[in-house]
């Protein structure tokens, strides 16, 4: 026999306004502790962890490779990846970059976050390029389905 659709909606319109009980809770808040104890180690405190100050985000790495000495892997100017050399330069202050390259693309402009500076930017006509470390290989977008590379190696790729 095959529920009806009123059935499967009233079943559903119970499950969704039925309401659920954890169960009896301390006067501050915390539940029965797990395992079935009798003692509550009670909440974690304030929300935001006491009001100090904010951490901020990760931030960047510092990060220079002298012009001439990045190793340059175009593969955004032709099939054929054409070999450079660039420079790279990190403010860490701002947390941008920018890589400068011998080959056709010419460059890449962006932001850096994070220990391993992950990159988010644009290079040469590419405006979407990222890459999870600098030095490291970066991705542009070509259109809805396509992309290319630039490896930045420091020292020769």
């Amino acid at each position: 026999m095959r529920p009806s659709f009123a059935t499967a909606a009233a079943l559903a319109l119970v499950c969704a306004c039925g309401g659920y009980s954890g169960g009896p809770t301390s006067p501050g808040g915390g539940g029965p502790p797990i395992g079935g104890g009798t003692v509550d180690a009670g909440d974690a405190g304030p929300r935001d962890g006491g009001g100090g100050a904010d951490a901020g985000d990760g931030g960047c790495a510092a990060l220079t490779i002298s012009p001439g000495n990045a190793g340059i892997l175009d593969g955004c100017i032709s099939s054929l990846p054409t070999v450079g050399t660039g420079s790279v330069s990190v403010n860490t202050a701002t947390c941008t970059v920018i890589i400068n390259m011998t080959t056709g693309t010419g460059g890449c402009t962006g932001t850096v976050r994070g220990s391993r500076d992950a990159f988010d930017g644009g290079c040469g006509g590419y405006n979407q390029c990222y890459s999870s470390s600098l030095p490291g290989n970066i991705i542009c977008v070509i259109g809805t389905t396509g992309s290319c590379s630039i490896s930045v190696c420091d020292g020769g790729c």
